[in-house]
């Protein structure tokens, strides 16, 4: 069934967990920035797979913390202040996701991620995040603090607004491979 909440809705605290969403979605209350509110919350677990379901209205949408070898896939995390963020997470797949219409008033994201490498990222679209109030950056994918050895493939991200606004956007992050995006 579907959830809503005004905290976090769900905290992984075990390996090898399977969250098959069946097309239900998740939704917060829009707690803002600072929030600490997440739809689904990984920190230091392994083998995750989220998959098939809709994110809405959370801090971050998807947070993954500290971990390798999760799965995030046909995943809706749109009008949420970050669609999907990884920390110092490697070796994760992330296909066929939509993180559309996340929005802040300082910086706003699609799919970031941040010191994390050697993740593969296929298929997502992540177009329409803003970042708003006159000084927010939008971002559609955004690799930041050493994310490197990640393969970029088949990614839209358009239309991400901003001052200023990226599609795709590398900052410090090194010998990535990106192929037949669109941005």
């Amino acid at each position: 069934n579907s959830l809503s909440t005004t905290t976090t809705c769900l905290t992984v605290q075990a390996n090898n967990i399977t969250i098959n969403m069946n097309g239900f979605n998740i939704t917060g209350d829009n707690g803002g920035f600072g929030s600490g509110d997440y739809g689904i919350y990984v920190a230091g677990y392994n083998s995750t797979t989220i998959k098939n379901g809709f994110i809405y209205d959370f801090e971050y949408g998807i947070y993954l913390l500290n971990n390798q070898n999760n799965n995030v896939t046909n995943i809706t995390a749109s009008s949420n202040l970050r669609g999907i963020y990884l920390a110092t997470s490697s070796n994760n797949t992330i296909t066929r996701n939509t993180a559309n219409s996340n929005t802040q008033d300082t910086d706003a994201y699609g799919i970031w991620l941040s010191s994390s490498s050697d993740n593969q990222l296929t298929d997502n679209i992540a177009n329409s995040n803003t970042g708003v109030s006159g000084f927010g950056d939008g971002y559609g994918i955004y690799l930041s603090s050493s994310s490197n050895n990640n393969t970029l493939t088949n990614n839209t991200a358009n239309s991400n607004a901003g001052n200023p606004a990226y599609g795709i956007y590398l900052s410090d992050s090194n010998n990535n491979t990106l192929t037949n995006n669109t941005a």
